[in-house]
């Protein structure tokens, strides 16, 4: 669990990482990770590709979906759109926040 000290990207980090064992993937078989952060570590990198690196994986294309209360609803429509085209195969959408 992320403590009241760790930055924002922790949250999502360990989400991510209980979302992945859950369903019993390697961490590189995910291909898109997305997102959505109210309150992001930094600007530049975006806190979904410090995710990505904190959960193993080395070959995702990773993006923040910043939209506030409706980026899971954005997220979503955005992974749906990757994975229906044919871009990305298996994606992992994550919500998080810090108090």
């Amino acid at each position: 669990m992320a403590g009241p000290t760790d930055p924002p990207s922790s949250v999502g980090a360990v989400a991510g990482l209980r979302a992945t064992a859950v369903a019993g993937r390697d961490p590189d078989a995910i291909d898109l990770v997305l997102l959505g952060p109210l309150t992001p570590d930094y600007w530049r990198p975006s806190t979904a590709a410090l995710v990505k690196e904190a959960i193993g994986n080395t070959r995702a294309f990773a993006m923040d979906v910043m939209a506030a209360c409706s980026g899971f609803a954005y997220g979503y429509a955005t992974a749906h759109a990757y994975i229906t085209s044919g871009m990305a195969r298996h994606g992992r959408g994550i919500g998080q926040e810090r108090r």
